[in-house]
């Protein structure tokens, strides 16, 4: 009996140690680890800004905008480009188009011009399935949201899954769809090449349905760059959208013929059609002052500012903590 005592108080004895080594470990990780970050106790520089400074502070940004603006300007200004009107040939025909360049155009890219056409519009922009295009099967056709891909969401408004146009809406019905050939003085096809057009970004977007998928096929392929070029809403009517790099180094000045295949009907809008060969530049690519412009509207008002701090400052400056006394 004595033995058996002295064991059970051996056995308590373990697990009260136990329990209070484990209660002491629940504290340590309870416990707020101190440090001059957490308590806010970091050292701090709180500098008073005297007008002096303050003036130096505006002219030299405002120095450093106009330079920037001025270095923008000198590379967007000198960009070519010759805007090639095709609105008045026929529709569903090839139509031929002789122009002359007058100067080189360097690196040159081709694009397709279209005025008029709205497509920030509120019906136009969310007339479009999401999930179609990222390629998900639609197994019923009330799983099409209501206002989702109206007008254009089945053949004839029919119920039935198999007549959902694949893609719906009216984006994807209306895209751009003439096509282009760009021959030389001598008769020779100049190669344009089509990869890289698009937004790496845009191409995640989108994604061919499975062959079993259910629906009218309105566009064979979901990923490819010109549909997908298409279907990034341009902001303004006016716009211009890339169609393809043209694979020379310079496009000489004479003569050439644009073939058409010519299968968008701009009246549907009342919009005119147009290509555009543009040069590209090396650093800001496009031909656009608007940014150069805006920098230097911003230096120069900094400018402006720091010049009137001064001005206020020598007629009707104080010095440092002489002043009036704003609680009384």
């Amino acid at each position: 009996r004595i033995l058996w005592s002295e064991l059970s108080m051996s056995v308590l004895l373990t697990d009260s140690e136990e329990l209070q080594v484990e209660i002491e470990k629940a504290k340590s990780r309870r416990k707020i680890k101190y440090s001059a970050f957490k308590q806010q106790q970091l050292a701090s520089c709180q500098p008073i800004l005297t007008p002096y400074p303050v003036v130096l502070m505006f002219f030299l940004i405002g120095l450093m905008l106009l330079l920037v603006g001025l270095l923008f300007l000198k590379f967007a200004i000198p960009l070519k480009e010759q805007n090639i009107p095709y609105t008045d040939c026929v529709l569903d025909r090839v139509c031929h188009i002789n122009f002359t360049l007058t100067e080189d155009i360097k690196s040159p890219v081709m694009y397709y011009s279209l005025t008029k056409f709205y497509q920030s519009h509120r019906r136009y922009t969310s007339s479009r399935s999401y999930a179609q295009l990222r390629g998900e099967v639609i197994p019923k056709y009330n799983s099409l949201e209501y206002y989702n891909c109206l007008p254009k969401r089945s053949f004839n408004n029919s119920d039935d899954v198999n007549d959902i146009y694949l893609p719906c809406g009216v984006a994807t019905s209306s895209h751009f769809t003439d096509k282009f050939r760009l021959y030389d003085n001598a008769g020779k096809l100049l190669p344009l090449k089509k990869e890289g057009i698009s937004w790496k970004s845009d191409e995640k977007l989108y994604k061919n349905p499975s062959k079993e998928a259910p629906g009218i096929r309105v566009i064979p392929d979901f990923t490819d760059e010109d549909f997908i070029v298409w279907m990034r809403l341009a902001a303004f009517p006016d716009f211009r959208k890339i169609y393809r790099f043209i694979e020379t180094d310079v496009l000489k000045s004479g003569t050439y013929l644009l073939e058409i295949d010519n299968y968008f009907n701009p009246e549907l809008f009342g919009g005119d059609k147009s290509i555009i060969l543009r040069e590209t530049g090396k650093h800001i690519g496009i031909n656009n002052s608007f940014l150069g412009d805006s920098y230097i509207i911003v230096g120069s008002v900094c400018i402006f500012l720091s010049l009137i701090f001064l001005l206020q400052h020598k007629l009707s400056g104080r010095e440092l903590g002489s002043g009036v006394n704003y609680y009384n």
